[in-house]
């Protein structure tokens, strides 16, 4: 399952350092969730969600739509 975490970083130019830095976590732990080599916890999960300005379903949740065209 493909989570749009690198995606909506991306589109609202927010450095993966930055990102770590607000939500305490190492830039290595972020690089690790947005490859889905790791989960986050739901507090970090929350976190980077409320940063970014998404929901947690927006940023870790596939796109139906996507999926069934996959």
């Amino acid at each position: 399952m493909k989570n749009k975490l690198r995606e909506i970083r991306k589109e609202q130019q927010v450095a993966v350092k930055d990102l770590a830095r607000e939500t305490g976590v190492t830039p290595s732990m972020i690089y690790q969730v947005e490859r889905d080599e790791k989960a986050p916890s739901l507090e970090l999960a929350q976190n980077i969600a409320r940063i970014l300005g998404k929901s947690t379903d927006e940023v870790f949740l596939p796109n139906k739509q996507t999926e069934k065209n996959n």
